[in-house]
């Protein structure tokens, strides 16, 4: 099942977030009814009084404005509820709408297994939006569950590089490497595979389906799976594996 972690990992939310609310957010008629009196009609007729604070009011005209301060806390607690709605971290009856904004369920994660994971999965899509940076692509897969521990950038071969350096061409300074930890091995099946696919694949199908949607569209990303520390055990569909060296850069978090 999908980790979706409960806010965005590199700010992560307070555990004790501050209240919005006040004494509008939910109140009560007798919160309401001495300003609905201060707005009533003065006179005998009415029930009320001069000083409009409803002591002089009838019984029965008093029953009448407080049934009205009834419907006017009800209608500020209705409100309050909607404009609540806007903040991702408040969800409740509004998450389809929330869904079909940011076009979940998402096409890399599939259905949800309940309304807990489907409200987290939106508040990662809503704290995800844009970011071209190492760090911000180490933090959508945290977002995701997933363990990103660096992300290597390429350059072309320059003058003055040492000897020894990989003679990259110029269309490594479009590449880029992520490093992850977690590896899946899908082995080919009878009745399933074709002839010419290979034996075994390996990946993390999550994890390439939302970085290569991410990443911008005139670079050429690489998947490395070698645990952040041991070999590296395969790379992107096609490509040679990486080994590296001084005309690559390794970013991670900080």
């Amino acid at each position: 099942m999908t980790a979706f972690q409960p806010g965005w990992p590199c700010v992560p939310a307070l555990s004790d977030p501050p209240s919005v609310t006040d004494r509008l957010s939910d109140p009560t008629a007798d919160d309401l009814l001495p300003q609905i009196l201060a707005l009533t009609p003065r006179g005998p007729a009415w029930g009320t009084d001069e000083a409009g604070d409803g002591t002089g009011a009838s019984p029965l005209m008093r029953l009448v404005w407080k049934a009205i301060a009834g419907w006017s806390a009800a209608s500020y607690s209705v409100d309050f509820t909607l404009a609540l709605q806007a903040l991702p971290s408040e969800i409740t009856w509004s998450l389809d709408d929330w869904e079909a904004e940011y076009g979940l369920p998402d096409p890399c994660v599939g259905e949800l297994p309940d309304e807990e994971t489907r409200i987290a999965a939106v508040r990662a899509k809503y704290a995800a939006v844009g970011g071209q940076s190492p760090n911000y692509y180490i933090c959508l897969a945290q977002s995701l569950g997933i363990d990103v521990c660096a992300i290597e950038e390429f350059t072309s071969a320059r003058i003055g590089a040492k000897c020894g350096t990989q003679m990259w061409g110029p269309a490594w300074n479009f590449a880029w490497a992520a490093h992850a930890g977690y590896v899946t091995v899908t082995p080919a099946r009878v009745g399933i595979s074709h002839v010419g696919d290979r034996l075994a694949t390996w990946g993390n199908p999550l994890l390439e389906c939302t970085f290569k949607r991410a990443k911008p569209a005139h670079t050429v990303l690489l998947f490395r799976y070698d645990d952040c520390v041991g070999d590296v055990l395969t790379t992107d569909d096609g490509v040679t594996p990486i080994t590296g060296d001084d005309s690559s850069t390794f970013l991670t978090p900080g």
